[in-house]
């Protein structure tokens, strides 16, 4: 019997050291990635930056035009590449916002992962007792107990954010025509406002 505990103690303290540089290395990796985070949000911000100015130049531009040619002539071909260029950067910032957010997410959770891991560092496996060469129950979900929750979360947000995109085009072409002295209606839809636009 002694034989048998002085067996388990030292696979115990086997267990422990090795689960203890398993950490460290885990450590070690997460830490590196959040440095690749950080490079990824400024990257991300600077792209952010450098759509808004472009998109604060072209409203500059269709304004400009808007406001100097006769209401009765039509829409220039450059003024049409502009408003679906606008469109463009604004799905594109909608990107970058959200994929910003999500690296925040993976930052928050690599933080609440790492402060997890030092409180179980903190605690090493108890030493194997009586019950050692008993199997224990399995954590294991059962197949009725797995979510499907973020896939459809996840769908259910890419749907609102192209249906708020949707939304701000469609407000963006409300307002040209207003700026022209266009008649438009909430109740149009974006093709019957560019038709409108365009003088078809």
């Amino acid at each position: 019997m002694k034989q048998r505990d002085l067996l388990l103690r030292g696979i115990a303290k086997i267990l422990n050291a090795g689960g203890s540089a398993l950490v460290d290395f885990y450590d070690t990796a997460a830490s590196m990635k959040a440095g690749v985070f950080q490079g990824e949000k400024r990257t991300l911000r600077a792209r952010l930056r450098e759509y808004e100015k472009k998109m604060e130049r072209l409203y500059y531009e269709i304004g400009k035009e808007v406001a100097l040619r006769d209401s009765t002539v039509q829409t220039s071909a450059a003024a049409e590449a502009g408003i679906e260029l606008v469109a463009e950067y604004r799905v594109e910032i909608e990107k970058i916002k959200q994929r910003i957010k999500e690296i925040e997410e993976e930052e928050k959770a690599a933080k609440e992962a790492a402060s997890d891991r030092a409180r179980a560092r903190a605690k090493p496996a108890p030493e194997p007792t009586e019950d050692a060469g008993k199997p224990a129950a399995s954590g294991a979900p059962e197949a009725s107990e797995v979510s499907t929750g973020p896939v459809t979360e996840e769908v259910t947000e890419e749907k609102a954010t192209t249906e708020s995109l949707e939304a701000m085009l469609k407000s963006d072409l409300l307002e040209l025509c207003r700026e022209k002295g266009i008649e438009a209606d909430k109740r149009m839809t974006k093709a019957e406002i560019i038709a409108l636009i365009l003088g078809d």
